[in-house]
């Protein structure tokens, strides 16, 4: 009995320390290109922000501004929204390189959208996925759609609504625009 205990006991400890091991292996690794390229521990990085005009969605407006990052591997821009919550603030940062995917994706989104917004769906969901989480798509009840930006697809709150993406296409447009000229 105090063999089968202590073996008990010591796979507990084996397998708390072999899982505590690999949590934090997925911690430190870096999920966004942001955050990979912040990750350079020891070197100096300069953050600039440029402040666009916001972004209106059906309840709230959303900050946009234009990130240049610059360390020793060069300089990346991004687009960054944002929204300010009671307690907290949300955010979506895009790399430069994702907005020409966003911007086809909301092409193919509102094209599809507009095919279908006579038929009467019992309900869909269309949307596109970047690699840092940001999503953009729309819901369809009946023939009604409504159409969203979440911010970032690992948290539940941070949904926000539009009557459609034209503003949303203004605001990427824009900050292309300023990244470009930033270059």
């Amino acid at each position: 009995m105090k063999h089968a205990l202590r073996a008990f006991i010591l796979t507990v400890i084996v397998i708390s320390f072999v899982t505590s091991a690999y949590g934090q292996q997925e911690m430190s690794k870096p999920k966004s290109v942001y955050e990979q390229f912040l990750s350079d521990l020891g070197t100096m990085i300069t953050k600039d922000f440029y402040a666009l005009s916001s972004l209106r969605s059906s309840y709230k407006n959303l900050e946009v501004k234009v990130i240049r990052i610059t360390s020793k591997k060069g300089s990346n821009y991004f687009l960054s929204l944002s929204a300010t919550e009671e307690y907290s603030k949300k955010s979506a940062i895009i790399a430069h390189d994702d907005l020409t995917e966003i911007s086809k994706a909301l092409n193919t989104i509102i094209t599809k959208s507009k095919k279908e917004s006579t038929k009467k769906l019992e309900y869909r969901e269309r949307f596109f996925v970047t690699n840092d989480g940001f999503k953009i798509g729309y819901y369809q009840k009946g023939t009604e759609q409504t159409f969203f930006i979440d911010l970032d697809d690992y948290q539940s709150d941070d949904n926000y609504f539009f009557d459609n993406f034209d503003p949303l296409i203004q605001a990427i447009e824009r900050a292309k625009a300023k990244i470009e000229s930033l270059k």
